[in-house]
């Protein structure tokens, strides 16, 4: 699979892909599956709205997430799956953390885990759920306040819907954008109050997919 998008936040572009490098099999062969999934996004905004511009190269624009997922359908309704990612930015500026005030150091590279479920309650119903854990911390030049200052995680759930010609997925989750590195790197929402980020960005977001199926 290929792909590319585009999301307001900072005007960014992205393109992806995916490989299915083992697949399960029933009879002999793979008792699992195996996909690499990676994403890399390029920020268009003007160079001016970039923090240090006086210092602003071309590449800063540039981040990048790789992932491998292995995945096994246990049984007939129930399917698990395991994911392992690396966020990459080239260029990351400190920033004042809005929780403590406090300044921040981020890394250029973020790792997190991923765990998943589907339950198909019937033939066109399932039941979905994901948590995503980050494992970098961001170091915080106040010890004192350094844990508010690293990435939460995310927790969602879903419900899907299949029909003869479309798929439909309902959820909600804490996390808010549609770029993978930039959920893993610089989540803020996390519980059922207000965010950290803003008094007007909730800790829950409601999301839509619909995919169209064909037959060929």
């Amino acid at each position: 699979m290929v792909g590319f998008g585009f999301t307001k936040l900072n005007l960014t572009w992205d393109f992806n892909a995916k490989y299915a490098i083992l697949k399960q099999m029933s009879d002999g062969g793979s008792p699992v599956s195996l996909t690499y999934f990676g994403n890399a996004a390029m920020d268009t905004r003007k160079k001016d709205q970039f923090p240090n511009p006086a210092v602003f190269k071309s590449t800063d624009r540039w981040s990048f997430f790789h992932q491998l997922i292995l995945a096994r359908k246990i049984t007939d309704k129930l399917s698990l799956q395991l994911a392992g990612s690396v966020s990459h930015f080239n260029a990351v500026y400190p920033q004042v953390d809005p929780a403590t005030d406090s300044l921040q150091q981020l890394d250029n590279d973020h790792f997190a885990l991923a765990i998943s479920a589907r339950y198909k309650v019937s033939n066109a119903t399932s039941i979905l759920i994901n948590y995503d854990q980050p494992l970098t911390t961001h170091a915080s030049l106040d010890p004192e306040k350094a844990d508010s200052s690293d990435p939460k995680p995310n927790l969602s759930f879903g419900v899907e819907f299949t029909t003869s010609a479309h798929q439909f997925q309902i959820f909600f989750g804490n996390y808010g954008s549609i770029i993978p590195q930039v959920n893993n790197a610089y989540n803020t929402a996390w519980g059922f109050g207000s965010s950290t980020f803003s008094q007007w960005d909730p800790e829950w977001r409601i999301g839509f997919n619909m995919t169209r199926l064909w037959s060929y």
